[in-house]
């Protein structure tokens, strides 16, 4: 969708993409072009939005993600120092030890 200069005029051409091509119509009237204009400028502030959005939350996933490994790191190294082990993926206190 855009004002696109031909024949020393500008026109403007509603472009969109049916059954995978792309085809291209021509729009007179003022009311609807000014619709499409508005929809199209509401479509770019909704995808840099989009956008925007995406990069917090990808920060927020690596900050969750260091965050995790400390924690996981941390407990797992209080256990092992109160002679814990693991097996299986469960963590066992080794026999005759004092409750953690």
């Amino acid at each position: 969708m855009a004002l696109e200069p031909r024949y020393k005029k500008t026109f403007y051409y509603h472009k969109q993409r049916i059954n995978g091509r792309v085809t291209s119509t021509y729009v007179q009237d003022p009311a609807r072009i000014a619709a499409l204009t508005q929809r199209a400028r509401q479509k770019q502030i909704n995808h840099a939005n989009f956008r925007a959005d995406r990069e917090r939350i990808q920060q927020l996933e690596t900050r969750f993600n260091e965050l995790d490994l400390l924690v996981t790191t941390l407990t797992r190294a209080s256990l092992l120092v109160r002679g814990c082990y693991t097996h299986k993926g469960q963590w066992r206190r080794k026999n005759a030890q004092t409750p953690i």
